[in-house]
């Protein structure tokens, strides 16, 4: 099966920039796994990964040719 993940940046539907996600899985049921600690490199690895598609997103839906608002997230991403 196909699943697919639209993110808008910005208000509304008809914005400046939008990304997709087309994620392949199968439909079968699941049971829970047995509870651990992750693994500290991977996991900092995928927070960043993370951190930084966020912080695109945040500089496209608010960058664009027309408008330019800052918002007051990144002046708190930038000085840390």
């Amino acid at each position: 099966m196909i699943r697919q993940k639209t993110i808008h940046c910005g208000k509304g539907t008809k914005t400046y920039y939008r990304e997709v996600d087309i994620i392949m899985y199968k439909n079968t049921p699941r049971q829970r796994g047995k509870k651990r600690k992750p693994g500290l490199p991977k996991q900092e690895r995928l927070n960043f990964k993370n951190s930084v598609r966020h912080l695109n997103q945040i500089c496209k839906a608010n960058f664009n040719e027309t408008v330019i608002n800052p918002p007051a997230e990144l002046g708190r991403l930038t000085d840390a």
